[in-house]
């Protein structure tokens, strides 16, 4: 890179620096970015117990491929993901994602420009697909097994599965999770004597319903970022409540326009 360039570099990322540290969630944050001979690094600190060390360990090379999806996610924002993998190759960047765990264990990835670019153009999926695979890592980091019973919560240590938890009623469970068209839909499984699916059915008939819904969806910290992850992918939201004793099921859809509006305030100006 060129004077001009490694300045303009340094100004961005003190100015990126003034919003942080930021959390995540419930899960960690990310502490700050800097730079060091062509490389910038993303600091991120891991919230929790010890066995993310062990799942780091394990899954380490299945966890750098998993977080190129991230790239093609953020395309969903104007091609950021794209541009971002361009403008890398482009000044002979490489970029470090580093987390450093409870037990001050530090795991790190490099990718250069072209990493990104040729990864991109071997899996060609949509942003929403790639963020249904994160979605698969995030649950297989929190070690669950499907189905989740809404007594589940408390023990579950991921931005998507305490979303999910934290929308769960008594007497529900979260039997999968499915990738379809554009749309991100949680199949719950549901006991008539808590929640009536009729009732829901009669609710979906107010045009405030949904608009509230998404209001009071946003107010829980780890579904407001997996409701970031999904503007960033224009995806939308759906929860398909089934009866456990009959055939009978209602989905209850949040659009990605809906969800926008919803979103964290930072994000919601880029868009």
């Amino acid at each position: 890179m060129s004077f001009s360039d490694k300045q303009e570099l340094i100004k961005t990322i003190e100015k990126l620096n003034t919003e942080l540290p930021r959390k995540i969630g419930t899960i960690g944050q990310l502490d700050c970015v800097t730079y060091d001979s062509d490389v910038i690094i993303y600091h991120f600190t891991n919230f929790g117990d010890s066995s993310i060390d062990s799942f780091y360990e394990d899954n380490y090379n299945q966890i750098g491929e998993i977080m190129k999806y991230g790239a093609i996610t953020l395309n969903g924002q104007h091609n950021a993901g794209d541009n971002l993998a361009k403008l890398l190759d482009s000044k002979g960047l490489i970029m470090r994602i580093e987390f450093k765990t409870p037990s001050n264990k530090i795991f790190q990835w490099n990718y250069t420009g072209k990493d990104i670019l040729d990864f991109m153009k071997s899996i060609r999926i949509s942003p929403t697909e790639a963020l249904c695979t994160i979605i698969d890592t995030h649950i297989k980091l929190a070690n669950l097994s499907l189905p989740m019973e809404s007594n589940y919560i408390g023990y579950v240590n991921t931005i998507v599965t305490n979303s999910i938890g934290s929308t769960m009623g008594p007497g529900e469970n979260l039997l999968k999770i499915l990738h379809d068209g554009n749309s991100v839909i949680f199949v719950c499984e549901t006991n008539e004597q808590e929640t009536s699916i009729p009732e829901i059915r009669e609710y979906l008939n107010n045009p405030f319903f949904i608009e509230n819904f998404a209001m009071l969806l946003s107010e829980d910290v780890d579904m407001m970022e997996f409701m970031n992850m999904l503007v960033l992918s224009h995806s939308n939201l759906t929860y398909r409540m089934k009866n456990v004793a009959s055939t009978d099921s209602v989905d209850v859809t949040i659009p990605y326009v809906i969800l926008k509006n919803n979103c964290s305030h930072q994000l919601r100006n880029q868009l």
